[in-house]
């Protein structure tokens, strides 16, 4: 509807415009699918690697 001329006009998008929102489209479907693999699988993909085991000591307070 938005590339429409008989009904947006001349404000109707450009077509960088809808590149961009192709861009955002595709970022929101693959966030989506990651998303519910993690809840299915429980793996998120992303994985920081561990400080070998160790674990730094918390500051304490006096």
């Amino acid at each position: 509807m938005a590339n429409r001329r008989s009904l947006m006009g001349d404000m109707r998008n450009a077509w960088w415009q809808n590149v961009f929102g192709i861009i955002g489209l595709v970022a929101v479907l693959a966030l989506s699918v990651r998303l519910i693999f993690s809840l299915i699988g429980g793996r998120s993909g992303l994985r920081i690697p561990a400080a070998h085991g160790r674990v730094a000591p918390m500051a304490t307070r006096p």
